[in-house]
C-alpha cells in the first residue's frame, strides 16, 4: 500500500507540473499576440484599458523575479514531501495509533496540503479553475491514505478537508497575486511546518500509548498464570 501510495503522489505532481505548464502555455498566447501587435503599430489607437486589459496576469508574474519562482516551486515541492512523508509516518502507525489522533491527523494532512497546493497554484498560475481542480484533488487524495487505517469516517473526514482546503487556498492565491504573493506564499510555509511539528508529536505520543497498551495486553495472560501459580502455592 506505501508503493501504491508513493506511487499515486508522483502521478498527482507530475499532473501538478503539466497543468501548470499547459496553463501558462494557454496564456501567454494572447500575450504574444498583443505585444506582436503593439510592435507593428497596429493596436496604437486603442485606448488604455482595452490595451492593458488582457496581459494583467503577465504582467504581475513579469514583477516577479526568477528567484520567486523558483521559492515557488521549492516551496510546493517541500509541501508535497513533507505531505508524503507524514502520510506514510500515519499509515505505519494505523494498527496502534488511537482512532481519534487519527482522525485529527488525515484532516490536519488533507487540509494543510491542499491550502498550501492551492495558493501556490493560485499564484503561479492566477486563475481559479486549475489551481482549485489541483489543490482540490491532491488534498483529498491525501486525506483519503492517511485516514484509509482507521475507517471510512477518517477517510471521510480526511477528503471534507482536502475539499475545504483546496477551494480556500486557489481562492487566496488569486486574489494575493495582485499584492505580495511571495510573502504570503512564505508565510503559509511557516503555518504549515508550525502546525506539522504538534501533528508530529500527536502521531509519536498515540503510536506510544498504543504500543503500551498492546504491551499490557499481551502480557495479561502471563500475569494470570502468575497468580495462580502464587495461589496454588499458599495452598
Amino acid at each position: 500500500m506505501n508503493k501504491k501510495l508513493v506511487y499515486a503522489w508522483v502521478l498527482g505532481l507530475l499532473l501538478l507540473f503539466g497543468m501548470m505548464n499547459e496553463a501558462h502555455a494557454q496564456q501567454s498566447k494572447p500575450i504574444r499576440g498583443i505585444a506582436a501587435a503593439e510592435h507593428s503599430g497596429h493596436m496604437s489607437s486603442g485606448t488604455p484599458s482595452e490595451t492593458a486589459a488582457p496581459s494583467v496576469t503577465a504582467v504581475q508574474r513579469a514583477a516577479d523575479s526568477p528567484g520567486a519562482l523558483a521559492a515557488y516551486v521549492a516551496s510546493l515541492l517541500a509541501v508535497g514531501l513533507a505531505s508524503l512523508l507524514m502520510t506514510l509516518k500515519v499509515r505505519r502507525s494505523g494498527a496502534i495509533l488511537p482512532a481519534m489522533s487519527g482522525m485529527m491527523a488525515a484532516m490536519s494532512i488533507g487540509m494543510l496540503a491542499s491550502l498550501l497546493i492551492g495558493t501556490i497554484a493560485g499564484v503561479m498560475i492566477g486563475e481559479m479553475l486549475i489551481p482549485t481542480v489541483i489543490a482540490v484533488a491532491c488534498g483529498m487524495l491525501a486525506g483519503y491514505f492517511a485516514g484509509g487505517p482507521f475507517g471510512l469516517l477518517a477517510s471521510m473526514d480526511g477528503m471534507l478537508a482536502g475539499l475545504m482546503g483546496g477551494l480556500m487556498g486557489a481562492m487566496l492565491g488569486v486574489m494575493a497575486a495582485g499584492e505580495h504573493p511571495l510573502g504570503m506564499v512564505l508565510f503559509l510555509d511557516l503555518v504549515f511546518f508550525i502546525v506539522l511539528i504538534p501533528l508530529y508529536v500527536l502521531v509519536n505520543e498515540g503510536r506510544r500509548v498504543g504500543e503500551a497498551a498492546d504491551l499490557e495486553l499481551a502480557n495479561e495472560p502471563v500475569k494470570m498464570e502468575l497468580a495462580v501459580m502464587e495461589s496454588d502455592s499458599v495452598r
